[in-house]
């Protein structure tokens, strides 16, 4: 439907071996607790015609959505993170590096940022 057809998630991975499909989505948000819910929550509201269309599609396949939400001084669920790492075939090691990963440039985002409107405020 129209709906759906408009929707773009960040990502998609099909695991052919296992049968499974999964929406991939990334946002970034304020670092409390309740920010962080608020995201993923919206994300899964957004794309949950698209989980339900893709699901039809392939009913042989188990079709799942991934949110991966991270504040921008870095805060994550780590818990929800691991899980899902888990579910996408990462040892603790692998996971290990790409949270580390995804919270340097979550922080490196952030400093870009913070740096840029300085630097806009001294040139006005």
């Amino acid at each position: 439907d129209d709906t759906t057809s408009s929707q773009r998630p960040d990502g998609l991975i099909e695991d052919t071996k296992l049968k499974h499909i999964y929406i991939i989505e990334v946002a970034r948000t304020d670092d409390s607790p309740d920010s962080l819910l608020r995201a993923h929550v919206k994300k899964m509201c957004t794309y949950n015609s698209l989980l339900h269309a893709l699901r039809r599609a392939f009913p042989q396949y188990v079709v799942k959505q991934q949110n991966y939400v991270i504040g921008i001084q870095g805060s994550i669920n780590e818990q929800q993170w691991r899980q899902q790492l888990t579910e996408l075939g990462m040892n603790s090691h692998q996971q290990d590096k790409t949270i580390q990963k995804c919270i340097a440039a979550s922080i490196r985002g952030t400093h870009a940022v913070a740096s840029s409107s300085e630097k806009q405020g001294n040139d006005g």
